[in-house]
């Protein structure tokens, strides 16, 4: 942002660029000490709580610590002691109906599409929230020595994440966008077979619900990493989109070959290689030979293949964006 300013005089890339997804609406967060409310799952610990709007969403409880690479941090485990139901059941989970301000969706939705703009709204994550209250060693030894306890944490999940998702339906939104990292750079960070009895049916649960609402949303899916064992599964459940379709862990024209009268692709432009590593022709080359072969029969939205770093040379980023435009 600071080399955008410097280089444009603006401050919003989506406005100086014309990007077309920029039409997203949100709930409103309410005036609530956080620290207040889950301070006591972190007692006993030398280091105090964090909580800061960003990677890990306080109103979940989800202390953060600092890290020394960007904007990177690391969650903290507000549920990780936990041994009985009734302390999975009695967690403050975060209530966005009553709590959280959503009034102002229908107004945000019929402004949006006046200006042209598809509505994007974000329903939040499955596996990620699971393992970022119990932590990822803890939740995976629940689902083999106590699958109670892990079985009522994804329904508490579940419940929160599909009243947002049917609120975001509700309001007209025609991409309901979710987030729930599964990839490694060359393989699952999961099994295949460990996603589908723990993970995708809550996610079928959510777009079902929301799709009751409004049967034509699309449904945007983020993971970056190597998912391909999963990719019917996700079609199946009802997921029109994948997000990041990462070039550096899975081969896209292959997915767009196998899946792409199924599923759209979305991203696609490796960060870690091409926007990184390339010069600003062989980035307009990729970005041309992308549109030409991915997007020939459409099903394809142009992106990087996750968040541009600061290690992006700002010629490559404006290579790209001329080679998009």
């Amino acid at each position: 942002m600071d080399q955008f300013r410097a280089k444009t005089g603006s401050e919003n890339p989506a406005v100086y660029w014309d990007l077309d997804l920029t039409g997203w609406i949100g709930f409103i967060q309410p005036a609530i000490n956080w620290a207040e409310r889950f301070g006591k799952y972190y007692e006993g610990e030398a280091e105090s709580p964090v909580f800061e709007f960003g990677e890990y969403p306080p109103e979940w409880g989800f202390a953060s610590r600092r890290a020394n690479y960007y904007h990177f941090s690391a969650p903290r485990f507000p549920l990780r002691g936990a041994t009985t139901i009734r302390e999975i059941e009695t967690y403050p989970f975060p209530d966005y109906l009553h709590e959280w301000k959503h009034d102002h969706f229908e107004r945000e939705v019929a402004r949006l599409k006046a200006e042209g703009h598809p509505v994007i709204g974000w329903a939040q994550r499955m596996f990620q929230n699971a393992w970022y209250l119990r932590s990822r060693d803890q939740l995976f030894v629940d689902t083999v020595e106590q699958p109670e306890i892990a079985e009522a944490l994804f329904n508490r999940i579940e419940h929160v994440v599909k009243a947002m998702a049917v609120r975001l339906a509700e309001a007209g939104v025609d991409i309901l966008s979710v987030s729930d990292d599964i990839g490694m750079q060359d393989r699952m960070m999961i099994s295949p077979e460990w996603w589908r009895r723990w993970v995708k049916p809550h996610w079928k649960a959510v777009f079902e619900a929301a799709r009751k609402v409004k049967p034509d949303l699309s449904i945007w899916y983020h993971t970056d990493g190597f998912f391909e064992p999963v990719i019917p599964d996700l079609i199946e459940i009802g997921v029109t989109v994948l997000n990041t379709v990462q070039p550096e862990c899975m081969d896209p024209f292959k997915i767009k070959r196998q899946w792409g009268r199924e599923v759209s692709l979305a991203g696609t432009i490796g960060v870690q290689s091409t926007l990184r590593w390339a010069t600003p022709e062989q980035v307009r080359e990729t970005v041309r030979r992308h549109i030409g072969e991915l997007g020939a029969d459409g099903g394809f939205i142009l992106c990087p293949a996750n968040a541009v770093e600061p290690d992006v040379p700002w010629d490559n980023i404006v290579a790209f964006i001329e080679a998009a435009g």
